[in-house]
């Protein structure tokens, strides 16, 4: 953080340090450039790689999980053409109850998938949390003289989560939308692929939204996570400075 200079990134030292490139000696947190960030991923990777089998799982209930989270609308459709609109009312509750035991059954699953994301993320931070704090532990006197004791603790806490969000739930996420985003996709294009072209016109102009605003808002990030790195830090020694006076 800004608040301390000689500070790098605990989470970036211990990758570089399993590279063989550690840096726990004092400088700046290395900027995020594709050619530093491929290697701290792999590292990274190796992490999850014990818990593979449980994101095989969750990756494989992805496809039941979104398909049938997404064929309400086909539902409904039949319900206007084939019971609506010819009056054939006594074929309206037997689609209703195969709606609700698909509903509780996507449900279901996608829980499920939730509950082993989240175990898998907490065992990876667990397992980085401690790497770290071995690694803190042989760290020489001079080094915790020049970093701030809260600006550390920050790090060690709050950046592990964010690794959890970016590692397990954030390649989750990527794999669900774009698997959502390609159904949605086929569905309107054999309805009506002319329609279903159409209507992808305007993903173009989303995408450079995004993109935009990912731009923007990377720097406000990096400057909100800065400041709270400079208040946690402050915090924590100042509630330690209260503890020593009134002693």
């Amino acid at each position: 953080g800004r608040g301390s200079p000689q500070a790098p990134g605990l989470f970036w030292m211990t990758m570089a340090n399993w590279g063989g490139r550690a840096n726990w000696g004092g400088g700046t947190a290395p900027k995020a450039s594709f050619k530093d960030t491929a290697p701290v991923l792999r590292r990274l990777f190796g992490l999850i790689r014990p818990y593979r089998r449980t994101l095989y799982l969750s990756t494989g209930l992805l496809i039941p999980a979104t398909t049938l989270g997404l064929l309400h609308p086909l539902f409904w459709k039949y319900v206007v053409d084939d019971v609506l609109l010819p009056k054939a009312y006594g074929k309206l509750l037997p689609v209703l109850l195969w709606m609700t035991a698909m509903h509780l059954f996507s449900v279901s699953v996608d829980g499920w998938r939730s509950w082993l994301l989240d175990r898998a993320g907490a065992r990876v931070v667990f397992d980085l949390r401690n790497r770290i704090y071995r690694k803190l532990q042989g760290q020489s006197l001079s080094y915790f003289h020049k970093n701030k004791t809260g600006d550390l603790q920050i790090r060690v806490m709050d950046d592990m989560s964010s690794v959890q969000d970016v590692a397990i739930k954030g390649f989750d996420t990527i794999l669900s939308e774009t698997a959502r985003f390609l159904w949605v996709c086929g569905v309107l294009l054999w309805l009506q692929w002319k329609v279903g072209l159409l209507s992808l016109v305007p993903l173009v102009f989303v995408w450079l939204g995004n993109r935009t605003f990912g731009r923007k808002m990377k720097g406000i990030y990096k400057d909100a996570r800065d400041r709270q790195g400079e208040i946690g830090a402050k915090l924590s020694e100042n509630l330690q400075g209260i503890a020593v006076i009134k002693s």
